[in-house]
């Protein structure tokens, strides 16, 4: 079964593949899509979902907000998460 196939089944598995992929460094939509092999429109509604949170605050390194313990920061056009 292919990944785009698995991901149209399973939402879940598809926004569980995008948090594994934003862990770690910061990654671009383009970065992310290219690495799951699905569509740049698929990745950025889901990281855009993601980051529909409250600011918590803007430090030197991003912009930081926080949801269930995972501060997701962006800085530029780059994303990444971090647990808490």
């Amino acid at each position: 079964m292919g990944t785009k196939r698995l991901f149209k089944k399973n939402n879940l598995v598809l926004q569980k593949a995008i948090e594994n992929e934003l862990c770690g460094d910061f990654k671009s939509i383009n970065e992310i899509a290219n690495n799951l092999e699905i569509s740049r429109q698929c990745v950025s509604k889901y990281v855009y979902k993601m980051w529909d949170l409250d600011l918590v605050e803007v430090t030197s390194a991003g912009i930081v907000t926080r949801n269930n313990k995972l501060y997701h920061e962006y800085k530029g056009n780059k994303y990444r998460l971090k647990k808490s």
